[in-house]
């Protein structure tokens, strides 16, 4: 990881509270995997010493892009600054979404702003067959990330909570009667709210089909030393330990992870 200078080259408003900036930088970065993240450094606010950590969207070469939505004061500040700033951020940081020669197929599965980080991953594996199975509140949000996987992914199923875009409904119903209708994935991969990963999980043990999410723990020093991010899994021997999504994660074996903490 590196503490790396960007200037801002786009900070605009996709939709009501939600921003992508894009980040620019006079090197090349380090290599960088699908579920990684990065620490943000808010410039020139001493009230806010905290860096923020942000999934990494996309990235190029000396290039990053993030989505965030305005949440609170970190993400206030974020969406004040102009074109031509420059930032601070440490990356890339976490595991990432390590997938082996093996696997053909594999499932992405997201909700909201939680698809972003499984979008970079079907980069990361060229030689993969992704299907992607997305969920949104509104089709105001859909539109954001919909062309992306549309391009990047072999298939995309979309779904909104009311309709506006897609079907009406949830994606974990359709990946469950995809399996059930004889389609194989060696792995799904998700990222989204709890009660999402909770059916992701279901499906998977159900069908015995290994899963990995990220999760959208508070970090705070984003290399493992305050321990706010801390969550349980269980471990080989059946007891649970706690570990730090930013550090040990924040990919996990989602059947082992006490999900009401990630």
């Amino acid at each position: 990881m590196k503490d790396i200078t960007f200037t801002i080259q786009r900070n605009a408003a996709l939709a009501p509270n939600v921003y992508e900036m894009l980040l620019k930088c006079g090197g090349d970065l380090p290599p960088i995997l699908g579920g990684q993240f990065l620490q943000f450094e808010i410039p020139n606010r001493p009230d806010l010493p905290l860096r923020r950590p942000f999934c990494i969207y996309k990235y190029g070469k000396r290039s990053v892009t993030l989505i965030y939505a305005v949440v609170g004061a970190g993400t206030e500040a974020m969406a004040a600054l102009r074109n031509g700033q420059a930032v601070k951020c440490l990356l890339p940081l976490g595991n990432g979404f390590i997938l082996p020669d093996t696997y053909k197929r594999v499932a992405l599965i997201g909700g909201g702003l939680g698809c972003a980080p499984l979008l970079p991953v079907i980069g990361n594996y060229p030689g993969i067959e992704f299907h992607a199975y997305i969920g949104f509140g509104s089709a105001l949000i859909a539109k954001i990330l919909i062309n992306e996987f549309q391009t990047a992914a072999k298939t995309v199923k979309l779904f909104t909570d009311d309709g506006g875009m897609g079907v009406k409904g949830v994606p974990t119903a359709a990946l469950d009667a995809d399996i059930e209708g004889g389609l194989r994935f060696d792995a799904i991969l998700t990222c989204g709210p709890i009660k999402l990963m909770e059916a992701v999980r279901n499906v998977a043990v159900k069908h015995n089909v290994a899963a990995f999410m990220t999760g959208e723990n508070r970090m705070a020093c984003g290399a493992g030393a305050c321990l706010t991010c801390a969550c349980a899994v269980r471990g080989d021997d059946g007891a649970y330990r706690n570990l730090r999504a930013c550090y040990d994660g924040p990919i996990f074996d989602l059947t082992r992870v006490e999900l009401n903490q990630a």
